[in-house]
């Protein structure tokens, strides 16, 4: 398949492979990567912990849209385009972003009445929600910039919409945020400044930023003021963001737009870790391989306890069909950053494709691990299936294809698999009353789905 993409309105699962495809108006594809993720939630967590909110309950997500916008939904969910990512060349416009959004969260400005939520919710926020659960991209949603979809209607107008007084509010506690943490309202200003300009540019065709954030004179002047008054307004972004913000840039442009377009951006002149970066990730997608493990190979020579160098050979390798080869620079990966589960899925999905004894067991360990982290994660749950059944520990693989069925909704499929695990596994073990609890579920998602005949089984 070509590599280039827009947006995206198919599931890809199994290879990290960029559809052409452009969405429909209601689509939406979410972005996976490790690195990117780990940059963004080393922006955001301070700004939590100064809002009160307990950092492990927040979670962050990235669409693959090009449009700036950022937006929040129930359950303290963080939604953040690509677009301002790549927009925000300085980390502090993004941390300005997730400063403001936070303010939403901490001020309550999602509590809608019963009613309201029941009719903008189904089929919405709650079906973009239930598609992160339901699919993992790339590798196995391993490493770099894999990415899932759904089609879902989102509802973006009528569920996000803020009223000014509430966008200032926000930006009021943001700011509050900021100067806690000693770091400079600057980049909020930019942001605001440069979506004013556009909005004065394009009044036909509004970001959705602005529609769903409207700015006013006052929110500008507001900030401004802040700004001047700051003792912190000139103090750089924190040194951790400035070393992964400005790679988490260079490899989300270079997965998601052409080769051509990355060596233009990062021509060979430039020898940044960001560019070499960049450009290794082009040659992997022509694909030249010689030049992209040469390219990889020489930051991981400079930087030998970098994760994530590490993580993209394995994939390079994996995507190849050097399938053994992969499985070292994922160990390593690993083993830099144990708590990563997108790096322990790639690492036990290698292991498994291998498929020796030795490297299913230790497939298992670290899939069992993955699951730990991210219990929502279908794809754990297949490739766990999967490495049990290579070992031929069959009640233990229907255990967990249970699990991957009943995340992706699919009830009939959850409800035998699970009957199936429970007649091999020893009554009142850990493993059999699991196998009990999904039973039980998968039984009452039918009844649900019969009560509902919109609701096929496997859907959304």
């Amino acid at each position: 398949m070509n590599f280039s993409i827009k947006l995206l309105s198919v599931l890809i699962i199994f290879s990290l492979v960029f559809s052409p495809l452009e969405t429909r108006a209601e689509g939406f594809s979410l972005i996976r990567d490790a690195e990117i993720e780990a940059c963004i939630r080393e922006m955001a967590e301070p700004v939590f912990k100064a809002a009160g909110l307990p950092p492990q309950n927040v979670r962050i997500h990235i669409i693959a849209d090009q449009n700036i916008n950022a937006f929040v939904a129930e359950g303290m969910n963080i939604f953040v385009n690509t677009g301002i990512i790549t927009y925000s060349t300085d980390p502090m416009v993004l941390m300005g972003v997730l400063a403001h959004e936070t303010g939403h969260i901490a001020g309550g400005h999602l509590i809608r009445s019963a009613e309201e939520m029941k009719g903008l919710m189904t089929g919405s926020i709650l079906g973009m929600l239930l598609g992160m659960a339901t699919a993992v991209a790339g590798h196995s949603g391993s490493g770099g910039v894999a990415v899932m979809s759904g089609t879902q209607q989102m509802a973006e107008r009528s569920y996000l919409q803020y009223s000014r007084v509430k966008e200032a509010s926000a930006d009021n506690a943001g700011l509050k945020f900021l100067s806690a943490l000693h770091l400079s309202p600057e980049g909020m200003l930019k942001l605001l400044q440069y979506l004013n300009s556009q909005e004065n540019l394009f009044f036909d065709k509004m970001n959705p930023y602005v529609m769903t954030h409207p700015l006013s004179k006052e929110r500008i002047e507001n900030i401004q003021a802040a700004l001047s008054n700051s003792p912190y307004a000139d103090n750089p972004a924190p040194e951790n963001l400035r070393k992964c913000f400005p790679r988490s840039v260079a490899k989300l442009k270079a997965f998601m737009q052409e080769p051509a377009e990355t060596f233009r951006d990062y021509p060979e002149s430039d020898k940044s870790v960001p560019a070499r970066y960049a450009r290794a990730i082009a040659y992997y997608k022509i694909p030249e391989l010689d030049k992209a493990i040469a390219l990889i190979d020489q930051l991981i020579k400079e930087n030998p306890d970098d994760a994530y160098f590490y993580e993209l050979k394995g994939q390079i390798l994996f995507e190849n069909g050097r399938v053994k080869e992969s499985v070292a620079p994922y160990a390593r990966a690993e083993k830099l950053a144990p708590g990563s589960a997108l790096i322990k899925l790639g690492l036990g999905s290698s292991e498994v494709a291998v498929n020796t004894p030795d490297l299913n067991r230790a497939a298992i360990a670290q899939l069992k691990q993955a699951a730990a982290i991210e219990p929502d994660n279908a794809m754990v749950w297949h490739q766990l299936g999967t490495a049990y059944g290579q070992v031929n520990q069959i009640p233990q693989s229907m255990l967990a294809l249970a699990e991957e069925a009943m995340l992706q909704e699919k009830s009939d499929d959850g409800l035998r698999f699970a009957e199936m695990a429970r007649k091999g596994l020893t009554p009142g073990s850990p493993d059999y009353i699991k196998a009990s609890d999904i039973i039980s579920s998968a039984k009452l998602l039918r009844k649900d789905k019969k009560d509902r005949p919109d609701k096929a089984d496997g859907g959304n």
